[in-house]
């Protein structure tokens, strides 16, 4: 596998999907980002993005296309678990999220 970047889709059902990318990575053992998008026109727009782009686990909602500030979320014992707790947490809370979003 080595450092190549995965990607995936979870579909979550009306339009909606959790756009999934995961690669092994010297610093942090794991980068990843699991992006909430919905169907909105004729593209894929994200609604929330959960990353380790910065060390820990966030969170980043989009509100009329602009990533807002990032809300640090309760890391888990490695960063191999953030992501299927990202994962979950979207699968559990979708749509509230894309109830409150402002496209």
């Amino acid at each position: 596998m080595g450092n190549r970047e995965q990607r995936f889709e979870i579909e979550l059902g009306a339009g909606a999907w959790i756009d999934v990318r995961h690669a092994r990575d010297p610093e942090k053992e794991w980068d990843w980002a699991a992006v909430l998008t919905v169907e909105f026109g004729c593209q894929r727009r994200a609604v929330f993005l959960y990353d380790n782009a910065h060390g820990p686990p966030e969170r980043h909602r989009y509100r009329r296309g602009v990533k807002m500030e990032a809300e640090a979320l309760s890391p888990r014992s490695s960063a191999r678990l953030d992501l299927p707790a990202a994962i979950e947490e979207i699968k559990a809370k979708w749509e509230g999220m894309v109830e409150r979003w402002e496209p």
